[in-house]
Formats: structure tokens, C-alpha cells, sequence
């Protein structure tokens, strides 16, 4: 089976928190389910179907397209799979990811692996400000 992608249907005016849309959290749900999951939007929630278009597939790898240049969070709390990221990515790149694997083939922002725990994150292209710093409010690196 191919893998489940995610394809960014418009740009986004606002900033998206895509916070835990990772694997361990997708498995078990149906198509629909996904499409409803709650994300954080910078003017209040939405349903990550209103941004995204779902191609189905096994859940244990997710692929982002599209422009996510205005999602922060991606790979936040992954625990195990595969993320890959076609393009450029927002903020705080694998936020509390314990373990898995995220590829990002384009550049990330602010913040990138300032909390990460554990797993393995490969940025292709540029990482923006306090990348792999302690993230707010923290004060080290972990």
C-alpha cells in the first residue's frame, strides 16, 4: 500500500498548528475520522480537512505536500514512523518527538528540534533562528 499524504488544497493566510498529525496518532482511523481531526489555526480550530486533501494509505508514513511554509508543529509527538515533508515547513519542527524519522526536503523555520527528545530529523535545505535551542520557555537544548 502506498503512503497516506496530505496535500495542502490552498494557501494558507494564517499560521496552522499541526501538532500531533503523526502516525502513532493516525492509526486505526478512517478517512473520514482524519479529515475531522481538530488543528490549531491562528485565528481559533479548524478540521484538517479544510486545508487538506487526504490521499489514503498505510499509516505508518505520512507525506506532506503542497505549501506547509504556514504550518508550525509538523512532527510534534511523533513517536515512531515516517514523516516526509515536500517543501519548505513552518516553526517548531518535530516538537516533543520521542522517536521515528522526519525528512524535510526544503527548509524549516524557527525553532526546528528545539525540544526534540529523541528520533532522527534530516533537514535538506535551511533551518530559521534558535534551531535545536531550547525552545520558550526552556533555557537549554535537549
Amino acid at each position: 500500500m502506498s503512503t497516506l499524504t496530505l496535500r495542502a488544497t490552498r494557501p494558507s493566510p494564517y499560521r496552522l498548528n499541526l501538532f500531533g498529525i503523526v502516525p502513532n496518532r493516525l492509526a486505526g482511523l478512517t478517512q473520514a475520522d482524519i479529515r475531522q481531526l481538530p488543528i490549531g489555526v491562528e485565528t481559533g480550530t479548524g478540521r484538517l480537512g479544510d486545508w487538506f486533501e487526504l490521499i489514503d494509505g498505510e499509516r505508518e508514513k505520512i507525506t506532506f505536500a503542497g505549501d506547509v511554509s504556514n504550518c508550525d508543529g509538523l512532527g510534534g509527538g511523533l513517536e515512531s514512523g515516517l514523516i516526509e515533508i515536500d517543501g519548505n515547513v513552518g516553526d517548531f519542527l518535530a516538537d516533543r518527538m520521542t522517536s521515528g524519522e522526519l525528512i524535510v526536503r526544503g527548509s524549516a523555520g524557527r525553532y526546528a528540534c528545539s525540544s526534540l527528545r529523541g528520533g532522527h530529523v534530516s533537514i535538506e535545505g535551511n533551518c530559521g533562528e534558535f534551531a535545536a535551542a531550547g525552545g520558550p520557555p526552556r533555557t537549554r537544548g535537549n
